[in-house]
């Protein structure tokens, strides 16, 4: 980088192109400055803590909230744990909760239940959130089913390219004010593949990952699951140690040396805590 380049990137941020988007939770943005341009994030969790709704509020439902009209945010989700469907109804869940205080489940809305069915008085809801979600297929793109390393990569490639232009080694996006934000959710799922084991298929897609967004400005969540089996009669004798760590994160530690933020959700009432 110059020194003509540090100063655009100043003035840039004093025309506000810098800022962060909304996640929905203030004291959290306080910390983080909310999601930001060229940022990668590690989320962690063990399963069950509730890090899938975390994800989809605060780095889906809310920025897009606020950024449905503009072009200023493009997401690429891709959901290696759910569908699409079931996105967009949990999506479509909390639109109708936030406009309407309708209460209502994603399984529910798609029916999913026995001897249940979606009622007419609800389904007239649903279909007022049709026109919200058409804006929201245009500023969120979702690659559902197994992936590998180099399928993920090449999709980002891909969407980044109508997004921008690679002149040899700069990339200048069509709109400067843009982030793009790249979701992986989650990495223990990536299918190995070229003969790496499942910690090499991470490491690979997390290090490419790291090079992508010091050349193009690619924000990126990496979503990781931690093991289970730490939460062992040791640490239970003593609640203080119960929490999250970064030494749990099941496979591999690369990401979490590769990543600027690391955030962990953590549900003490899962753990059943006294306090």
């Amino acid at each position: 980088m110059s020194l003509e380049s540090f100063k655009r990137s100043i003035e840039l941020g004093r025309q506000g192109f810098n800022q962060g988007f909304s996640m929905g939770l203030p004291k959290l943005e306080e910390l983080i400055g909310g999601i930001t341009k060229s940022t990668m994030t590690l989320l962690f969790a063990s399963s069950g803590q509730g890090k899938s709704s975390c994800v989809l509020y605060s780095y889906i439902y809310a920025p897009l909230k606020e950024h449905l009209e503009d072009n200023k945010l493009k997401i690429i989700f891709f959901a290696l744990e759910m569908k699409e469907d079931f996105i967009i109804a949990k999506l479509l869940s909390t639109y109708l909760y936030d406009t309407y205080h309708i209460r209502i489940s994603a399984k529910l809305i798609l029916s999913i239940g026995k001897d249940y069915t979606l009622p007419d008085d609800i389904y007239e809801y649903v279909k007022l959130g049709y026109e919200w979600l058409e804006k929201v297929y245009k500023n969120l793109i979702i690659f559902d089913g197994a992936h590998t390393s180099d399928k993920v990569i090449s999709e980002i490639m891909q969407v980044l390219k109508e997004e921008g232009t690679f002149e040899d080694d700069h990339y200048i996006p069509n709109n400067p004010e843009q982030t793009v934000l790249a979701v992986i959710d989650h990495a223990g799922l990536l299918i190995p593949s070229n003969g790496r084991t499942k910690k090499g298929e991470i490491d690979e897609c997390a290090n490419k990952l790291v090079v992508i967004r010091n050349k193009t400005d690619l924000s990126v969540l990496f979503i990781m699951q931690s093991n289970r089996s730490v939460a062992n009669m040791e640490r239970k004798k003593n609640e203080a140690f119960m929490e999250p760590m970064v030494e749990d994160i099941k496979e591999t530690g690369t990401p979490s040396e590769a990543a600027e933020l690391i955030l962990a959700v953590y549900n003490p009432q899962v753990d059943k805590r006294s306090s």
